[in-house]
């Protein structure tokens, strides 16, 4: 089975056979792959079937360079989880299309890429945080996406020191995103609180079996 996010029907499951015979070639199922393919079947039923497939440009590094290679599976295995119930929404997937171009041809400074990507997304899945009220000194309350002055009643909140890391990713873009002046420790922290955020925010999200193996690189 392998599961695609499309232009017009948004996300899909298809089943594929891959081999001499098959339109479907082992390259084209690696993680975050960009794909032209032709579904056979109604997308009211559960699996369908690729009937031709065609890879795209912008995905060869994601295949060649070890970091991209994981950093591709964590993202597919997050946007599995954050798409499963997804319809069609073409402004959703171009975002998603174009990062993954755009992060195949990055040379160098990609290592926050990742936190970029899932801070923006949350703005097509209708959570991206209210920087409304923003000051030193406040803390960021992660259920309900703004910031207090006090603690709320609740333990899903970040601490002002946190809370200025995070405020300081929610300004950046792809362009900006090398500013984030962070070692592999606090990536790390800021990505569990991105991941506990979507947790918050997306019923059934599911565990993330690639995070463990992403904290290293």
């Amino acid at each position: 089975m392998l599961n695609l996010f499309t232009d017009e029907l948004g996300y899909v499951v298809v089943s594929v056979k891959v081999g001499k015979r098959s339109k479907v070639r082992l390259s084209h199922i690696q993680p975050l792959t960009l794909l032209s393919v032709e579904l056979h079947g109604r997308p009211s039923q559960q699996v369908m079937h690729i009937t031709e497939c065609v890879a795209l440009a912008g995905c060869e590094q994601l295949m060649m360079e070890p970091n991209k290679v994981l950093m591709a599976q964590f993202l597919a295995e997050f946007l599995q989880h954050a798409l499963r119930s997804m319809q069609r929404d073409e402004r959703l997937f171009e975002f998603i299309f174009n990062s993954i171009r755009r992060y195949n041809d990055i040379e160098r400074g990609d290592a926050n890429f990742h936190l970029v990507f899932l801070i923006k997304l949350t703005h097509f899945l209708g959570f991206f945080p209210n920087l409304e009220g923003f000051d030193s000194g406040v803390c960021f309350d992660l259920e309900n996406g703004c910031f207090v002055r006090r603690l709320p009643l609740h333990n899903n909140y970040l601490l002002p020191n946190d809370t200025m890391a995070f405020v300081h990713l929610l300004r950046l873009d792809y362009d900006t995103m090398y500013l984030l002046d962070a070692n592999r420790r606090q990536r790390n922290d800021i990505l569990d609180h991105i991941v506990k955020y979507y947790k918050l925010h997306m019923a059934e999200f599911g565990e993330l079996r690639s995070l463990d193996v992403l904290r290293e690189i």
